[in-house]
């Protein structure tokens, strides 16, 4: 049995996201991964999100989800994954899943049941999509003739959210052929690929048609995988070009891609409503308060302030939102931006959208061109939205997402989570923000 840790969750589950400290912890268990005394020589944290309580009575029922890649000598690196109980009422973290894991790690009290990918129970496709030997029974029609010549695949896992989605990517080699084949395969647990593939496919299948919002080429969603196939778009991410001399067009480009998405006009599942946002932003600044205790009185000044504005904001037309917007979701290509994951699709304020931009324009921006590339995509906003930007709505939500993007950031326990937190916390204190 575990001892059960005395300290909060969110400070127990810190060293499970600090690279050093899972080298650490996962250097002797490096036989039980792979069936030989390897030498671990390094650890990345792909992903971490954790449930924890405020209050203590709780705490038994946190756990936190986490993804590494581990680097071994000699040998290809390797992904692991699994979930660190905080304290599972006494019982092992074995008894707590449907499958047993390849190993259950103890550290300070707590349980961490690991898998190596592919294997994940909710993702049981990851298995015959990862056989790269396999490719061609799950690849959709359009692309099979081209596969007649495949001599070699390389597979790049993208992204992946255990339990959730995965992002592969493959690049097929083909005989006689310089230059490899390079698609995308974005499986689910759910249903939610075939909604994705059929705003894609719309999206796409509108060519010329102005405004166009440029996505990369549907091939076909697969039931049976539950698998949205798309041929791998050309062009250079939109992220480094900014502060660089092509950073002005770059943002113009993805200002246009946002505004035409917003007047796209295709069916949504889910609609942002700003009571909703309010309430979460009050949850998620109260967890932040506990955690920062120092930024305490500055977030419960930011949390009310939202409240009282949100009485006086006014009524707007809803449009199509990403959900997601930030720079790291575009590439550009002959001066225009291809937008990528639409998971988030939804519907409501497009100020939502902008002022999400905004702030990865900020956080993401090398230091100095922050202030130039928002006002960049602003103007362009300006020339290219139905209808005109509301400044009071759009602080609103600039607001209530930097409470959002500072949870972010700490719930995901980011190397720099802390320094994140405090300046997102710094600029929605902030009276008048520089770029309104």
């Amino acid at each position: 049995m575990s001892r059960k840790p005395s300290m909060p969750p969110h400070s127990a589950f810190a060293p499970f996201t600090d690279p050093q400290a899972v080298r650490t912890l996962l250097r002797d268990h490096v036989k039980e991964f792979f069936g030989a005394p390897l030498e671990l020589v390094g650890c990345d944290v792909l992903h971490a999100w954790r449930k924890t309580y405020e209050n203590p009575q709780s705490w038994d029922k946190a756990y936190l989800n986490v993804c590494y890649r581990l680097h071994v000598r000699n040998r290809a690196p390797a992904l692991m994954h699994g979930t660190a109980f905080y304290h599972h009422r006494g019982e092992p973290a074995q008894r707590a899943l449907h499958h047993a894991p390849l190993a259950t790690l103890q550290m300070a009290g707590l349980d961490l049941a690991l898998r190596r990918f592919p294997d994940d129970p909710s993702l049981p496709q990851l298995a015959l999509l990862a056989n790269t030997a396999r490719l061609i029974e799950w690849v959709p029609a359009a692309v099979l003739p081209e596969l007649t010549l495949m001599r070699e695949v390389k597979l790049e896992v993208i992204n992946y959210r255990p339990g959730e989605r995965c992002t592969l990517r493959y690049d097929v080699f083909l005989r006689d052929s310089a230059h490899p084949l390079s698609l995308f395969a974005k499986t689910y647990r759910d249903t939610t690929g075939a909604s994705v593939h059929g705003h894609l496919l719309e999206m796409y299948s509108r060519g010329a048609q102005r405004p166009r919002v440029r996505v990369a080429e549907p091939l076909g969603y697969d039931a049976a995988t539950r698998t949205v196939w798309q041929r791998a778009a050309q062009g250079e991410r939109a992220a480094a070009l900014l502060g660089g001399p092509a950073q002005d067009g770059a943002v113009r480009a993805m200002a246009r891609s946002l505004c035409a998405l917003h007047s796209a006009g295709l069916s949504y599942e889910r609609i942002v409503l700003r009571d909703q946002l309010l309430f979460e932003a009050r949850k998620r600044a109260n967890k932040l308060a506990a955690a920062f205790v120092n930024l305490a009185p500055a977030l419960q000044d930011i949390v009310e302030g939202c409240a009282q504005q949100r009485r006086a904001l006014p009524v707007a037309e809803a449009a199509l939102l990403h959900g997601d917007a930030h720079v790291n979701q575009f590439l550009i290509t002959d001066g225009e931006a291809v937008m990528f994951d639409f998971d988030e699709l939804t519907c409501g304020d497009a100020e939502h959208d902008l002022a999400n931009f905004i702030i990865s324009l900020q956080l993401d921006s090398p230091p100095g061109s922050e202030r130039t590339a928002v006002a960049s995509f602003l103007r362009e906003c300006a020339e290219r939205m139905a209808h005109p930007v509301n400044p009071a709505l759009l602080l609103w939500h600039y607001r209530v997402q930097l409470i959002s993007k500072a949870y972010r950031a700490f719930w995901r326990q980011a190397p720099q989570a802390q320094s994140i937190v405090a300046r997102a916390v710094a600029l929605a204190s902030e009276e008048v923000p520089a770029w309104l």
